[in-house]
């Protein structure tokens, strides 16, 4: 499978990219986390931490998926991506 992507340059802020037709659940369990993504959704994230490599977007910048993006996430949990060094 060969995948091209087109993402924007980092300037001063970051970019989220989220395809309205991607679901993603996460659960916590005793011992872990479960993160159900379907199709859309695994390119979705793909192509958000691509995004978050790039050596320009500083470090600590970071994204926050919650009950806006997920579909049966727990409440008053969120999903935060950081990018670290």
């Amino acid at each position: 499978m060969k995948i091209e992507i087109d993402l924007p340059d980092y300037e001063d802020g970051i970019d989220v990219f989220w395809d309205t037709d991607a679901k993603m659940s996460l659960h916590l369990e005793e011992n872990h986390m479960v993160l159900s993504m379907n199709n859309v959704a695994l390119l979705s994230l793909a192509k958000q931490l691509i995004y978050l490599s790039q050596d320009s977007v500083p470090e600590f910048s970071h994204i926050h998926y919650d009950n806006f993006t997920f579909d049966g996430f727990l409440s008053n949990r969120e999903l935060v991506v950081v990018k670290k060094e």
